[in-house]
């Protein structure tokens, strides 16, 4: 029974709070409460589930509250413009002389313009289409209006607005050109080139090759020279005897341990430099084959390293 109880608990409260009326009593205790901004949250969901004359006039008197201006202006004259609503004409002095008030903070914008029909588009807020019936309200300050014919056809001005003055914008929208000449397509700008960017970026790459495999080479020649200053170093007390060797476990003396390593050093960084070059030299002959039309003309750069002696060996065919 407690479970049951529960359950029909929950499902009566939610029920209520999709009432537009119980949504409506709860803003109006929230607003004697001095809540106005919890107030109207209550007020704009009842607004929406039920867009009547009560609800569109609570809604804009806690607008004024919040100092919402243009959005109690539109909500109160919704409301007041019902003529057969009993609490609308009970609270009809109230709610008009609210909405005089709240039309002082604000600015009139007459717009006349043509063609009739076009729609007319305030500080992007759609306001309907030519004639208007009236003035718009709106916030002082500068407001763009827009009047579009049609999706290609649209004039765009920015006015000054200034409270409790009217402004007056007269917008004419151009109507299309006639003519019995048959209309020409534009013509379609050229396409760019088929991979026109991958050819300097070809070019760079080939430079990159290039200079990994200096970079490589330079190293290689050093670390040879430094491996043979290791072999041929002899002892200082036996100009016979050789003072560096491998088998040793200090390589012989501090000065033999500095070539081995500079020579170690110098070895990985032409392995590196000639991996790397080589990696680039074929990056930079893709990008050249890729980056030209249907001519089956190319230029490409191609680097190896050369084995029989320190260096490398590259060529550029067209």
């Amino acid at each position: 029974m407690i479970v049951a109880f529960a359950i029909v608990a929950t499902s009566s409260a939610a029920v209520a709070a999709e009432d537009p009326e119980a949504l409506i009593r709860q803003g109006i205790a929230l607003r004697k409460a001095g809540d106005d901004a919890k107030a109207q949250g209550y007020f704009q969901r009842a607004y929406e589930l039920a867009k009547t004359p009560r609800s569109a006039a609570q809604l804009g008197l806690v607008d004024f509250a919040l100092e919402l201006w243009p959005a109690s202006e539109e909500h109160l004259a919704e409301a007041l413009r019902a003529t057969d609503d009993v609490w609308i004409a009970t609270n009809r002095k109230t709610l008009s002389d609210s909405l005089d008030e709240v039309r002082g903070h604000l600015g009139r914008l007459t717009i006349t313009g043509s063609p009739e029909g076009a729609r007319v588009v305030v500080a992007d807020v759609d306001r309907g289409t030519l004639p208007l019936s009236g003035p718009l309200y709106v916030a002082p300050g500068s407001v763009v209006v827009a009047v579009s014919a049609d999706a290609r056809r649209t004039v765009r001005r920015m006015v000054e607005v200034r409270a409790g003055e009217t402004t007056k914008v007269d917008i004419q929208v151009a109507a299309p050109e006639a003519s019995s000449e048959p209309r020409s397509e534009p013509v379609p700008e050229p396409a760019s080139e088929p991979g026109g960017w991958r050819r300097p970026l070809a070019w760079g790459t080939a430079a990159g090759a290039v200079v990994l495999l200096s970079v490589g080479t330079v190293a290689l020649v050093e670390s040879n020279h430094d491996y043979a200053a290791f072999n041929d170093r002899l002892a200082a007390d036996s100009p016979t005897q050789h003072e560096c060797s491998r088998s040793l476990a200090n390589k012989g003396s501090k000065d033999c341990q500095q070539l081995l390593s500079a020579g170690d050093r110098d070895k990985l960084v032409a392995i590196i430099g000639f991996a790397a070059g080589a990696a680039a030299a074929v990056g930079s002959a893709v990008l050249f084959l890729t980056s030209g039309d249907s001519k089956p003309s190319a230029t490409a750069l191609s680097c190896a390293p050369e084995l029989s002696h320190p260096g490398a060996v590259c060529a550029v065919r067209f």
